[in-house]
Parts: structure tokens; C-alpha cells; sequence
């Protein structure tokens, strides 16, 4: 597995999990050896410049981000193996801008690294809030997940605007040549568990809702939910 896209139903895919149990495995086709490695990813070591700035997220767009802006985020090494997990934002074409140029952007889906928990404020301006008191599972870090995938949007499933979870080596997924999709080393590995809870943005527009929605979830009888694909080297599923 090369990438895990997360997207969710409705408008938002929200991950406040700061616990990511991926083993890592190797085999040798010759002898069908396999070693693995178990180790639990969290947020608790991330450095400030791929944080969040505020609970908007004013560094994750780049007319906002003062030169300062997250592209490629946060990449860590999973345990003492050669796989690193990266937990960057798309690179993607801006389909609305003149000449369409491709650039990093949080609209085009992804992660952001956040410890905001303001748990009243339900708007686009607080969309790197958890609805958690503490903010993280086990430390006060976690990470946003924002992207989107359904037939108007992504007719072709490509989960393009999903936000991507990459195993990968030290270098990560990055951009090689402007204007063409991250290319990246892919790496194989397994998730066991992850702990999700949604952001408060994505909570109280639920349970209340708002001007683009037609009431709270449960007065619509509706539903939430947040889907993992796993795709291969190549990006497909």
C-alpha cells in the first residue's frame, strides 16, 4: 500500500487521531520471510512550522500563509525501519483560477496538524478545532482531515481531493515537476487502528445545522461517515 485517502460523506472528512498503529512489513520473495515491525504514530513531536497558526488554518493557503505556508506536512519515520508516514496537503490544479496553475492548497483536500479545541464555534473558521476538550487522543496534537470524493465532485472515484496518508521513505511525497501530480518512493504497510473523532465544525453543523443545510443530520435522518481506501503504487484503489 502506497497511500491511504480518507474521505467522508456530506461535505468534510474530519480525523482527530493521534494514534496510528502501522506495521511495517518486508518479505523476500526467495524465501518468503516476512518481519514486522508495530509501532504507534502520534503528533506530540511535530514541529510548530507544520502546525496549524490558528484554528482557520490561515498558513495551509498560500495568499494567507505569509511565506510560511504547510505544503508537504508532517513526515515522521515509523519506528527504526526504512518507512516514513507523511500527512502532507494536495498539490492539485485550481480548476477556478486563471491559467489553472497547480498549487498546495487546503481546499484541494489533506491534513492539517492542529491543537485547537474550541468546542462552540461552528463555522468554516474553526475547521481545525476537535470537538474534544483535551484536543488529541493521548497529547494535545492531532491531525484535521479535510478532503471530499463523491459524483459530481469525483465521478471518476480518483479520490484526488481525499486527503492521503503516504508510506513512503525519508524524502516523502513531493513536487518533482510544477504542475504535475507529487511523485514520491512508495512503501508497503498495514494500519490496525486509528482513533477518530470529528472536528467541531463538522459536529455542531450536524447537530444544529446551518445556511446550507436544511436543518440538524438527525431531523434529515441522515448519516456521517468516514470511509479509508487503500491505493497502490500507481494511485489506484
Amino acid at each position: 500500500m502506497a497511500v491511504v485517502a480518507m474521505a467522508a460523506a456530506v461535505f468534510t472528512g474530519c480525523s482527530s487521531d493521534d494514534d496510528f498503529l502501522a506495521p511495517y512489513e518486508e518479505s523476500a520473495i526467495q524465501t518468503r520471510a516476512i518481519s514486522s515491525t508495530n509501532a504507534l504514530i502520534d503528533f506530540d513531536n511535530v514541529p510548530s512550522s507544520v502546525m496549524a497558526s490558528d484554528q482557520y488554518g490561515n498558513n495551509l493557503y498560500s495568499a494567507t500563509a505569509n511565506g510560511k505556508q504547510v505544503t508537504t506536512g508532517y513526515i515522521t519515520q515509523i519506528g527504526q525501519t526504512g518507512t516514513y508516514i507523511q500527512f502532507p496537503i494536495n498539490y492539485l490544479e485550481q480548476e477556478w483560477v486563471s491559467g489553472q496553475p497547480w498549487e498546495y492548497e487546503f481546499w484541494n483536500g489533506g491534513f492539517a496538524i492542529s491543537n485547537f479545541h474550541n468546542l462552540t464555534q461552528g463555522d468554516y473558521q474553526n475547521q481545525c478545532s476537535v470537538y474534544w476538550p483535551n484536543g488529541g487522543h493521548s497529547g494535545k496534537n492531532f491531525a484535521v482531515a479535510f478532503g471530499y470524493s463523491d459524483s459530481y465532485n469525483d465521478s471518476q472515484a480518483t479520490y484526488d481531493k481525499c486527503a492521503k496518508i503516504y508510506l513512503t521513505d525519508a524524502t516523502g511525497y513531493r513536487v518533482v515537476t510544477t504542475n504535475t501530480p507529487v511523485k514520491g518512493t512508495p512503501k508497503y504497510g498495514k494500519f490496525n487502528s486509528v482513533w477518530v473523532c470529528n472536528t467541531t465544525y463538522t459536529y455542531l453543523v450536524m447537530k444544529d445545522g446551518n445556511s446550507f443545510t436544511q436543518g440538524s443530520l438527525s431531523a434529515q435522518k441522515g448519516w456521517f461517515k468516514v470511509v479509508f481506501v487503500a491505493l497502490d503504487a500507481t494511485g489506484k484503489p
